[in-house]
């Protein structure tokens, strides 16, 4: 029993040849290959139906096809079918008996192969990005993420790693956009809906039942509230332009780079982000506002989690406050 491995789960159970096969089947396919009939058992496997290529039988077909051609000395054809297999499946390994000139050829054409299969398919998310397809192009940068986990280890391509942060960055970026379009098409749905009907309360009249405080007694009189005595809702976030607050101070807003990604020369402008500080002065969302490269978007905006201010104040007490930052390097 042989077994051959796809990415770390797939595993697909090849028959014996000690058992007679029915003859146009991928079994008896197999029992010619390990009867050295290179020619007829890919004349059998030419000879199969094509279906999915993500099933496990289709994966063993060409697999099969590939030693084939190999073995008939027909290299050329057999890169093709590698590349076939790999566009697929990615983390495809080739295990098994194999010999080990073949193990190196088919190793070789992986590590040609793979990181073209991530570029491309990163240059397709982010042409997704590009014409504001968020929903595309979160599903492909996860799947160039997804490639990247499974293959960049092995591969030892620096550039891909690099590669795997910008994708993250805009994958990121594009679920973001998601949510805020979410969030504007509810308040436009609730903008447009009719307001709703609210009873008019009655007129306030004053009572002379008398309201006990401590030991004396006085007589309650309605009194209007004055506008600064006015409750604000926990919710409420203000910004610069509100009336009677004083906006939030920065006390800490330090930048944390990661190991590879490049740092900017001192004065280069990384972008703006908007920031809604809380009332003890922490950051609880940050948005970016302006951009220059998806690097440094996730970088400031994971960097601003860890920021301090200190807080807006709003009739004498800390209040939610909306603020903009534009991050310079070097300062």
């Amino acid at each position: 029993m042989r077994t051959l491995v796809l990415a770390a789960s797939l595993s697909i159970a090849v028959a014996s040849t000690a058992a007679a096969q029915p003859p146009g089947t991928l079994d008896a396919a197999i029992g010619l290959y390990e009867q050295a009939a290179y020619a007829d058992a890919l004349g059998v496997l030419d000879g199969l139906p094509r279906v999915n290529p993500a099933l496990p039988e289709q994966v063993t077909t060409e697999h099969y096809r590939m030693l084939c051609l190999l073995a008939l000395n027909r290299p050329l054809e057999a890169e093709a079918t590698m590349r076939a297999l790999l566009e697929v499946h990615p983390a495809y390994r080739a295990e098994g008996d194999l010999s080990p000139r073949l193990q190196r050829l088919f190793e070789d054409v992986r590590r040609r192969v793979v990181p073209e299969i991530i570029r491309r398919r990163y240059a397709l998310a982010k042409s997704h990005y590009e014409a504001r397809r968020f929903d595309d192009a979160v599903a492909t940068f996860t799947v160039v993420l997804e490639i990247g986990a499974q293959t960049a280890s092995d591969l030892k391509d620096p550039a891909l790693a690099d590669l795997m942060d910008v994708a993250r960055g805009f994958r990121d970026l594009a679920a973001a956009s998601i949510e805020k379009m979410r969030l504007e098409a509810a308040a436009a749905a609730a903008a447009a809906a009719p307001p709703p009907l609210v009873a008019t309360p009655p007129p306030l009249v004053p009572t002379a039942t008398p309201v006990v405080a401590g030991s004396t007694t006085a007589a309650a009189t309605p009194v209007a509230a004055s506008p600064a005595a006015l409750t604000v809702d926990a919710d409420t976030v203000f910004d610069g332009s509100s009336a009677g607050v004083t906006a939030a101070i920065p006390l800490s807003q330090r930048i944390e780079w990661r190991s590879r990604v490049p740092q900017p020369r001192d004065g280069t402008t990384l972008g703006t982000i908007e920031v809604v500080i809380d009332e003890m002065g922490a950051v609880i969302s940050a948005r970016p506002v302006t951009s220059i490269s998806a690097f440094y978007d996730v970088i400031l905006l994971e960097s601003a989690k860890a920021w301090r201010f200190r807080p807006a104040i709003r009739d004498g007490r800390p209040v939610k406050f909306r603020r903009s930052a534009t991050v310079v390097a070097g300062h």
